[in-house]
């Protein structure tokens, strides 16, 4: 017999994942959702009565307030800005005595789980191996802790800073400062370049950059920024400032737009930000209004390094923010 292939493994295990699920694996799982509903309805039943008992104290004591804010608590309605220290406690202690019925339940299921695995193993009931070994995972997913956001703060001001990226034009650091990218004077020089510095590492979506950054009095006032690109016109870029600071640009992976443009000032710090949500949003900021938004194609490759540019002025980047979410 010939082996399989790749893909008709796949569809094999597909096959397995969508048969008719084990009677012993579908046995448990009711007997759990079970114990748990009976779990949560005595929990509920008590933490009702307390609040009944609270409303009750709060209206003889003619705090009628602090007794609307436990109605509307007792019949499921909205949360006010400010609720009784009391029903705060007695919300916290429900949810605590919640967590903990569930959490011992959900372990001996998951114990059970694990059994029922290793007698179908030692059956060579493959597809009763695939089906509980999908349970466990349910299972242990709904308790795993989300990944903290990765957050990376840069000085640019740090004397030892520019090793983290590649340098490309006049680029200079002023300590305390930030690295200051001279830009490129095409009139004076038409072979003039203008300053860049890419980071050496990578980024992906969902993600938050944001750039602090100001333009210094002698030079034609411009800052320009760009993610998932290693130049400034790529990837997703706002020219801030374009055509000597009478207009801003979005460029979306080659597709150019037009925005309003607000006025750059000398010496003024100003924060420019883009965000991408994991259902692919984009939102671009400047000292957090929002000044474009869209939502990106599916064929666009959101990952790659962050470049900043000098543009045809002198631009000073004093801090780089990096939150992967």
């Amino acid at each position: 017999m010939k082996f399989l292939t790749p893909l008709l493994c796949l569809l094999f295990a597909q096959g397995i994942a969508i048969a008719e699920e084990p009677a012993k694996l579908v046995e448990r799982r009711q007997e759990w959702e079970k114990q748990r509903t009976e779990a949560q309805e005595i929990i509920d039943k008590l933490y009702l009565a307390e609040l009944e008992e609270l409303k009750k104290n709060f209206t003889k004591a003619g705090n009628i307030a602090d007794g609307m804010a436990v109605h509307n608590e007792i019949n499921g309605g909205k949360q006010g800005d400010k609720e009784p220290v009391m029903l705060t406690k007695a919300r916290q202690a429900r949810d605590k005595s919640m967590e903990k019925a569930i959490t011992t339940l959900d372990k001996r299921y998951w114990r059970s789980l694990k059994k029922l695995k290793a007698d179908y193993q030692e059956q060579g009931n493959l597809a009763g191996v695939v089906a509980t070994d999908s349970e466990i995972d349910k299972v242990l997913a709904a308790h795993k802790k989300p990944t903290a956001p990765r957050s990376i703060k840069i000085d640019l001001g740090h004397k030892d800073v520019l090793p983290k990226f590649e340098i490309k034009g006049n680029i200079t650091v002023s300590p305390g400062v930030g690295i200051i990218a001279r830009g490129a004077n095409r009139k004076k020089n038409k072979n003039d370049v203008r300053s860049f510095i890419i980071t050496k590492e990578k980024y992906t979506f969902p993600l938050s950059v944001s750039i602090r950054a100001s333009c210094e009095k002698d030079g034609v006032f411009g800052v320009f920024s760009a993610i998932f690109s290693a130049t400034e016109g790529g990837g997703i870029h706002l020219a801030w400032g374009h055509n000597y600071n009478t207009g801003t640009l979005v460029n979306i992976f080659g597709q150019r737009t037009k925005i309003p443009h607000k006025l750059i000032k000398a010496n003024t710090d100003y924060t420019i930000t883009y965000e991408i949500s994991k259902d692919r949003k984009l939102k671009i900021s400047i000292d957090n209004d929002l000044v474009f938004e869209t939502v990106l194609r599916q064929d666009l490759d959101l990952s790659g390094p962050i470049c900043l540019s000098g543009g045809f002025g002198h631009v000073v980047f004093k801090e780089l923010t990096i939150i992967e979410k």
